[in-house]
């Protein structure tokens, strides 16, 4: 959504919690025009009419972010009956992997010039029982180049965060100021290929010489998810 509006999520985290005035009238132009509203209305200082004639009045960012603040405490506190639940019923090795489940971030997308993990890219959090001593990430995939090796346009890869794999891994990459993509990854004396593997044609390998752009590996994937809920 911020691509489509122009703006980044920062600009969009500052709105909801109320900081409108750290943001220019014409960033906040765009959040009005994609939303299809007025900046008054945006700003707190107007009502709205919608699409049914029905006046709206513009939410208390306050309460916004305590609202989503109490809907992620409630799943979490909903998960956790769920363990428990089965703990009481299962025998201990049924349990065992969701005893052990921790959060980890799901990054909408990720550039060189950020953090991994800055603000910008968080969109939310999953869980994942993967527990060997890495560093684990959950990355949204944004179109089709690897579709044909099961990673579809919206699913999110579970990576392990490791700045070296082995040939023909799927691995996620950074080239040059780029963000970041998703593909086998092959290393030779002269330099880096980045395989797609896809249905879509359009997609050809990238090929990178050793005095071509920095090629930096974040992580290997180690897991697909389809259905996050």
């Amino acid at each position: 959504m911020c691509n489509s509006m122009g703006i980044s999520r920062g600009n969009l985290s500052d709105l909801k919690a109320g900081r409108s005035k750290s943001l220019s009238a014409e960033k906040l132009a765009k959040i009005a025009r994609f939303l299809g509203v007025t900046t008054d209305y945006l700003l707190g200082n107007a009502t709205h009419t919608n699409e049914y004639g029905v006046e709206v009045i513009p939410a208390d960012p306050a309460k916004v972010a305590e609202y989503e603040a109490e809907q992620m405490r409630a799943a979490s506190e909903r998960r956790q009956a769920a363990i428990d639940n089965l703990a009481k019923y299962k025998s201990p090795s049924m349990t065992e992997g969701l005893v052990k489940a921790h959060e980890i971030p799901i990054l909408g997308r990720i550039s060189a010039g950020l953090p991994i993990y800055a603000e910008e890219h968080v969109e939310g959090a999953t869980f994942t029982e993967l527990n060997t001593g890495y560093d684990y990430f959950a990355l949204r995939v944004s179109g089709d180049s690897m579709n044909s090796a099961g990673i579809s346009n919206g699913d999110l890869v579970i990576v392990r965060r490791q700045d070296i794999v082995d040939n023909g891994d799927i691995a996620v990459v950074i080239v040059g100021d780029d963000d970041a993509t998703v593909k086998r990854y092959y290393k030779t004396d002269s330099g880096v290929t980045l395989m797609p593997q896809s249905s879509n044609p359009s997609h050809a390998p990238q090929v990178y010489a050793r005095k071509g752009p920095r090629i930096r590996v974040l992580g290997k994937v180690v897991r697909i998810q389809k259905d996050v809920v």
